[in-house]
Order: C-alpha cells, then structure tokens, then sequence
C-alpha cells in the first residue's frame, strides 16, 4: 500500500431540485434580464452579475422562457443565495412560485426530453 495515498469525499448534494442546464431561460431582476447557466424548480443560477443584491435579499423576478413556440413570462418571489461577489453569478432559491410557473418550467423539461435523438 502506497504511503502517499489521497483520500477524498464528496459532499452530499443538498439540492431537492434537479438542475437544468440547456435550454436556458431567461430571469428577469430589476427590469435587467440574465440567461441562466443553471435552473430548476428550486431556484436558478444566472450571469454574469455585478449588482448590488447580496446574499439573503429578498427579490422579485420574472422568469421567461418559450414552451411549443410561446413566450411565457411568469412572476416568483426569490432570496439570493449567491451575489457575484466571487464569481459574477447570482444565485437565487424561490420562495414563491405559482402553478402555471411550474406547469411552465415542466413544460420546458419535457419538450428538452423528447427532442433528444434516440
């Protein structure tokens, strides 16, 4: 056995949300609009970022994203959980996110999953 061996551990995901990379939507903060890097129905991650939000503020935002060729355009209520500060990303958890913005971001996944090749 090697006396230089490395031990590492990975930490537990702590997200209940399966995030989505592509397609993107966009997010609305402010009357500015990012394109996410990441979403999910927990929250999303946008940039780049160099706003004054800080972590724990309390945000209104408008989600945009197009489901079978409409825009869509839902409101939800966000704490920033992640200011740019670091990496000019922001980082928000919903706190509030009505039915037809989830029937939307469903949507969104759903048509990604059958427009894959088989």
């Amino acid at each position: 056995m090697s006396e230089n061996k490395v031990i590492g551990f990975t930490m537990p995901n702590r997200r209940r949300d399966r995030r989505v990379v592509m397609p993107p939507i966009q997010v609305e903060i402010a009357g500015e609009e990012f394109t996410t890097v990441d979403w999910s129905l927990g929250g999303f991650l946008a940039g780049p970022y160099t706003g004054k939000l800080r972590k724990g503020d309390g945000v209104k935002v408008t989600l945009i994203a197009t489901v079978g060729g409409k825009l869509c355009r839902h409101f939800a209520e966000a704490e920033i959980v992640r200011d740019g500060t670091e990496d000019s990303l922001l980082a928000g958890k919903f706190d509030r996110l009505d039915g037809p913005a989830v029937d939307t971001l469903e949507r969104v996944i759903m048509e990604r999953i059958h427009r894959r090749p088989a």
